[in-house]
């Protein structure tokens, strides 16, 4: 994995907060890529540094708890959110992008459960569990 240093508030749109630390953080590439120049504030008339969680419509590195918005079901691939915030950073760093290329736009809930199970548990038998699932799953599909 490759990691860039992110423009919260895209240097584009907004060059006056291209060297404030608090507009920095680390991301992804993909993430970086899917974020672009999106519109993440909720304004777009700030003097001042918007430095406040509730200024942006998506989490904030700085000002946000990642886990109180968004629940990790299956890092990299599955993603669900507890807030409008989760639910907007979801869509707009296109997390559930590997759904999408797969030509899914929604996990089935049988499978979901038992991806939320192996990620709460995070044992090899959970894991095991889930991946004999998706091949089952798959074989289904083939047939």
């Amino acid at each position: 994995m490759v990691w860039d240093t992110e423009h919260i508030i895209d240097k584009d749109s907004s060059i006056e907060w291209i060297f404030e630390t608090q507009n920095l953080c680390v991301s992804c590439k993909d993430c970086n890529q899917a974020k672009g120049v999106k519109k993440v504030t909720k304004s777009d008339s700030y003097i001042s540094f918007p430095s406040k969680s509730n200024n942006y419509s998506i989490i904030h590195a700085h000002f946000d708890q990642y886990d109180k918005h968004i629940q990790v079901l299956a890092p990299g691939v599955t993603y669900r959110f507890h807030d409008k915030k989760g639910e907007k950073t979801i869509e707009v760093c296109g997390l559930l992008r590997y759904h999408q290329v797969g030509g899914r736009q929604n996990v089935d809930p049988q499978t979901q459960a038992i991806l939320r199970y192996a990620a709460d548990l995070q044992t090899p038998e959970a894991f095991a569990l889930a991946i004999e699932h998706i091949k089952s799953r798959s074989q289904e599909r083939i047939k």
